[in-house]
């Protein structure tokens, strides 16, 4: 038996209410059209998620992950601003080329940091004076080299004329760069400020490169054998060792701190501490439908984790159609009454979008979900459908007044001024059991 609930209006519920005969049928109280599903394959789909964390001690958890760009297309390549309150990504809108976008994280507005068509920008990363992002540029003629984009609109720079084509990079020190030069196989590069070429360290290499925090050295991944391993290189003596043997094939890693380091895996992220031999499992992600976990950046206070992962389908629940199937309601209208009263109740507020009224109602409905056994049927896991919305100027009989109204997709919220912008959502469950089936 499978029940999905939306409902549209306090008068609905109290109706579905009635008509279904469970009080497991509770709804959203708010409408709007359902964004079309899709499954993101790594290219040329992706998504980019944002996970909190915790920190205690030795302990790392991380929380529910929620979808920042939801658009159809590439949209990859996070890394946290120098302050922690943005996050940058790569994003293809299908234009055929891509430009680097900045995600606030306190507006939720997402805007590109410039237009450089016909060049492509991928793999930003903040300068160390946060005054400028560092990109691989894939230029007109498809040379690709590393460059500086500084965020004031001024005329960005080539950092290394004669290194190409570059994949990925991190800076150790203010003078020195570790650069992964694709070829066959790929190489890990130390490259100096006022140098025309750079020297060969290691060969068949992994995409990850970051500088450890707290330190001039740097870490990649060295594949060639099994299994693949995180290494550490010291650009001044140029002395590598291996630090962790990786699980799988996995090749994403990211720094906490300078003795943490997370991988993913499938649908499962891993930690790993100095003086350790072993990974962790921090959290599964299956709970949310997401798996192959790939690019990942830590906020610089560590609160949050940005990923790239595929969104997986939900399996069917075969419906019985058969003639002796039967439906037996059972209604118990104290109960009924009990939850009425609590949602049309002065502290609501009225249940208006936008107010805390309404964040109460749903927080509420989420906890009779979550009591009734319902599976969370909204975005990443959660009983939340997010909604785009704007708000509108009101009637002309009453000037000044605002509403909501409906905007025609994601893509088109991000573009709007951040004092227009506004969510809302539907409270959404699924029922599964073997029996009778009603679909509501």
């Amino acid at each position: 038996m499978i029940i999905r609930m939306r409902l549209r209006s306090l008068s609905s519920l109290v109706m579905r209410a009635l008509t279904t005969g469970s009080l497991a049928v509770l709804p959203s109280l708010l409408s709007a059209q359902r964004g079309v599903p899709r499954t993101s394959p790594p290219a040329p789909e992706s998504e980019v998620y944002l996970v909190p964390l915790t920190v205690r001690g030795d302990t790392v958890t991380a929380g529910v992950p929620a979808n920042l760009t939801r658009r159809p297309g590439y949209d990859n390549q996070p890394a946290f601003a120098r302050d922690g309150r943005s996050l940058f990504y790569t994003s293809n809108r299908g234009d055929g080329h891509t430009d680097i976008y900045r995600y606030d994280l306190s507006t939720g507005l997402s805007l590109p940091v410039r237009r450089t068509n016909p060049e492509s920008e991928y793999s930003a990363f903040p300068a160390t004076d946060g005054r400028a992002i560092t990109v691989i540029r894939v230029e007109a003629d498809s040379t690709q080299r590393l460059w500086q984009l500084p965020l004031d609109g001024a005329e960005p720079r080539v950092l290394f004329p004669d290194i190409k084509p570059v994949g990925y990079f991190a800076q150790p020190n203010d003078s020195t760069w570790a650069l992964f030069v694709l070829g066959t196989p790929a190489t890990l590069q130390l490259a100096y400020h006022g140098r025309g070429t750079g020297t060969v360290i290691a060969r068949d290499i992994g995409r990850s490169l970051y500088r450890i925090p707290g330190t001039n050295r740097v870490s990649f991944v060295q594949k060639g054998a099994q299994p693949w391993r995180v290494m550490q290189l010291d650009p001044d003596t140029r002395r590598v060792d291996t630090l962790v043997a990786l699980p799988g094939r996995s090749e994403d890693v990211v720094w906490m701190d300078s003795t943490t380091l997370l991988v993913g895996s499938g649908s499962t992220l891993h930690v790993w501490k100095r003086g350790t031999t072993a990974w962790q499992r921090v959290a599964d992600f299956g709970f949310a439908h997401l798996t192959n976990i790939t690019r990942l950046a830590v906020s610089p206070n560590r609160q949050w984790l940005a990923m790239v992962a595929d969104a997986t389908p939900r399996p069917s629940v075969p419906v019985n159609t058969s003639a002796a199937a039967r439906h037996v309601d059972r209604i118990d209208p104290t109960s009924v009454q009990r939850h009425i009263d609590i949602l049309a109740a002065d502290s609501m507020d009225g249940r208006m979008t936008g107010s805390r009224g309404m964040e109460r109602a749903a927080r509420y409905l989420e906890a009779q979900y979550r009591a009734a056994g319902l599976e969370p049927a909204g975005d990443s896991g959660t009983y939340r459908q997010h909604i785009p919305l704007r708000l509108a100027q009101g009637p002309a009989s009453a000037p000044g007044r605002t509403r909501p109204a409906p905007v025609a997709s994601w893509a088109a919220w991000d573009s709007l001024p951040a004092e227009q912008r506004l969510r809302t959502q539907h409270i959404e469950g699924v029922l599964s059991r073997r029996g009778p089936c009603t679909e509501q």
